[in-house]
């Protein structure tokens, strides 16, 4: 195993009790899915994240493609799901690398296992998951990169763990987050993190609910802050634009533009 297959990976960043699904929010009018979520970083890169759904409205296709100085990188991936909605597989290509990853569940529909194979290599994973802290654990058996995956009765995330660090969102109960009408569950912020463990947030963290920060604690590293400001929301509530702004001077940021497609259940 060479360490080289990370590279599809960090390409793109500078990434239960029961894991059936748990759609985050329910609507009895109009939904809105985030179709296009267009950031412009501070540094003068541009990322362009595009999202396709099934009939479920779960996310069916991602595509990203990463702009800077002329140059461009290109990501594209499919998701199955099985009879009972469960994330099965994600598929694709990372540049002109393609991977597949699969996942396996126990009688509970817990992740037991995770396959995964970039190209003709395959990267091992230990997979564990605490029913108590309703936590799973995944490491890169190779690389000894742990990560770590917190999620409170609903299935929300609640803490996203990459080596020593320990990304904790706040959220606001009362406003929509970005997927606020996306059926997620938690096989897919396990994808998240393992494909985007060093930038997670870019997604939003797939979250439902509206996020005000998150802390990045490290037991050696001062706190990071990161604030979502300047919101702005349409006639539904739907966020369509704001500022990501990263440590305490703000000196780092990402602003956001988001589309929506309006469906009726």
């Amino acid at each position: 195993m060479k360490k080289a297959i990370l590279f599809p990976f960090l390409l793109w960043v500078v990434a239960c009790s029961n894991d059936s699904v748990m759609d985050e929010a329910t609507s009895l009018d109009t939904i809105s899915l985030p179709t296009a979520l267009v950031l412009n970083l501070s540094s003068g890169e541009e990322v362009n994240y595009q999202l396709g759904y099934n009939q479920e409205n779960r996310i069916q296709e991602l595509s990203i493609i990463r702009s800077s100085d002329g140059d461009q990188n290109q990501f594209q991936a499919n998701f199955s799901y099985g009879d009972n909605g469960i994330l099965s597989e994600v598929s694709g290509t990372s540049g002109e690398e393609p991977f597949q990853m699969t996942f396996s569940f126990d009688g509970n529909d817990v992740i037991s296992d995770i396959d995964y194979v970039s190209g003709n290599e395959e990267i091992n994973f230990e997979v564990s998951y605490d029913e108590n802290l309703n936590n799973y654990s995944v490491n890169f058996v190779e690389f000894d990169l742990p990560l770590s995956f917190d999620f409170d009765t609903q299935n929300r995330l609640s803490v996203l763990g990459v080596q020593e660090n320990s990304l904790i969102p706040n959220y606001s109960n009362f406003d929509k987050g970005i997927f606020h009408d996306v059926s997620l569950q938690p096989a897919l912020h396990v994808w998240n993190g393992i494909f985007f463990f060093l930038a997670p947030w870019e997604l939003y963290f797939l979250s439902a609910r509206d996020i005000q920060d998150f802390n990045r604690e490290n037991p050696t590293d001062p706190t990071l802050m990161a604030r979502y400001q300047n919101k702005l929301r349409d006639g539904m509530g739907n966020l369509i634009a704001f500022r990501l702004s990263i440590g305490n001077f703000g000196t780092q940021f990402i602003d956001y533009t988001i589309t929506y497609e309006n469906r009726t259940p």
